[in-house]
């Protein structure tokens, strides 16, 4: 499910089928006042981060960004409370990011945890973009540079090899 501020209000929810004759396919089914729940795209400018709804209840110090919403719980599985983990959808998702200007920024460390390929980097710089196009800024953004932590394949993203724990 993707929320749209905090307090949170439902949006919509992608849904991701893997088949063996294509990589994946990802739907998104979201709620339009005028015609109820449909299987339509985000409007432009308004693809949430994933997990949003994590940021509700207590202070928000240390956020962490990944790649994709099974890396987001991936990472949310090996952190626990100690981040809180958004996610967004690559290249195409980073373009179209929407994050609430909402005053628990302020005082935020934010780290962007890229996969490791040229779509991945270029996504993080897109996320990192937005992040600063806030009113509400941060204390601090990185980008973790993935392609120079040791051991690592060449297109690991934080599900593949539980890398956050090296990082």
């Amino acid at each position: 499910p993707s929320h749209d501020k905090v307090p949170c209000r439902l949006l919509g929810y992608k849904y991701r089928v893997d088949s063996r004759n294509t990589n994946k396919e990802v739907y998104t089914v979201t709620y339009r006042a005028e015609s109820g729940w449909c299987k339509k795209p985000w409007q432009k400018k308004l693809i949430p981060v994933y997990g949003l709804e994590h940021l509700r209840g207590s202070p928000t110090v240390r956020v962490l960004f990944v790649e994709g919403e099974k890396a987001a719980d991936k990472a949310r599985e090996l952190l626990g409370e100690r981040w809180k983990v958004l996610g967004y959808s690559g290249v195409k998702g980073a373009d179209e990011l929407w994050l609430p200007d909402e005053k628990f920024w302020d005082d935020c460390e934010v780290v962007i945890w890229p996969d490791n390929d040229s779509p991945g980097k270029e996504a993080a710089r897109k996320v990192q973009n937005a992040i600063e196009g806030l009113e509400n800024k941060v204390r601090e953004i990185r980008i973790v540079r993935v392609d120079q932590l040791q051991g690592v394949p060449p297109s690991p993203d934080i599900v593949t090899g539980k890398q956050i724990g090296r990082a």
